[in-house]
């Protein structure tokens, strides 16, 4: 496994916990979208769209895993994580 592959996995990961369904090929970054209620839409479109990066089939499209840690801690500083729970749900 490289590097690139890990980031793939973890972003079919990130689908379905976001979506709480199973990944298939009949994704869409929209379902991401939506499951995104109490997140401002600069937020929820960061991730979506880093979510979409890291499952695109072409290593050199993904993220690595630096890129996806920033704009995950940017996310969680933004919506406040640091010591308060908050749901995507």
């Amino acid at each position: 496994m490289t590097a690139k592959s890990h980031v793939f996995v973890f972003g079919l990961l990130l689908v379905e916990l976001i979506t709480k369904m199973e990944f298939d090929d009949s994704f869409s970054p929209h379902v991401v979208e939506e499951s995104f209620k109490e997140v401002d839409p600069e937020t929820a479109s960061s991730i979506t769209s880093m979510t979409s990066r890291c499952i695109e089939t072409k290593a050199n499209d993904c993220p690595t895993t630096k890129e996806v840690l920033n704009v995950l801690e940017a996310a969680a500083a933004k919506m406040g994580a640091m010591g308060e729970k908050r749901c995507f749900y």
